[in-house]
């Protein structure tokens, strides 16, 4: 065996041990079975997990997903307390959901139930804005031209979903969880003799 394939076989064995030895002191200091469960963590129904960023960069028209931190308000006062603007939050992020100069022209409040869904519809004469926490599940929104993104929604996440008039979205909570609550706000009243929206719009959900 030559002098530079032994080399190389040595360089690989010292990169195998060094990642088990972290590997290990990871499992040691976190426990095996966390290491274990990202190792094993299940993909989502659309083959890859999709976690709502600080700004969603797939956003076309304002359409989007975004997670809520919390801190930004300095009315929250700390001490563990937790409060957003959220128009501030929504603007800063590029989206377009409810408008704050009409105001929540509609606001509703309610829960999406374990292994329930709400939404499935399309409003053509209003943008809003949901905020949803308190339990995992999924958020689609529909991308101009029809696409849709699913956004997976982790238990400890306070989000913030932006429709603008003429997209669709529709929320999923999981099965064996608690209940998500849900705030809603549009910018335009719900009339129920027209009320411009499009309902079940996707078979799957």
């Amino acid at each position: 065996m030559s002098r530079c394939v032994k080399a190389m076989l040595s360089r690989k064995a010292i990169c195998c041990a060094a990642s088990l030895s972290i590997f290990a002191v990871a499992a040691l200091y976190f426990g095996a079975a966390p290491i274990f469960s990202l190792l094993l963590a299940p993909m989502s129904i659309a083959g890859k997990v999709l976690v709502p960023d600080t700004v969603d960069k797939l956003s076309q028209v304002g359409e989007g997903v975004i997670t809520l931190a919390g801190m930004a308000d300095v009315r929250s006062g700390g001490d563990g307390h937790w409060m957003e603007s959220l128009f501030h939050a929504q603007d800063a992020a590029g989206l377009v959901g409810a408008a704050a100069e009409h105001g929540c022209r509609d606001m509703h409040v309610g829960t999406v139930g374990a292994g329930r869904s709400r939404g499935n519809h399309r409003h053509h004469n209003k943008n809003e804005t949901i905020i949803l926490w308190g339990a995992a599940g999924i958020v689609r929104v529909e991308r101009p031209g029809g696409v849709i993104s699913d956004f997976r929604v982790r238990p400890g996440d306070r989000v913030l979903v932006a429709s603008p008039s003429g997209l669709g979205h529709a929320i999923k909570a999981d099965r064996g969880g608690g209940d998500m609550m849900l705030i809603a706000c549009a910018d335009a009243a719900w009339d129920p003799s027209h009320p411009a929206t499009d309902y079940q719009v996707w078979n799957d959900w």
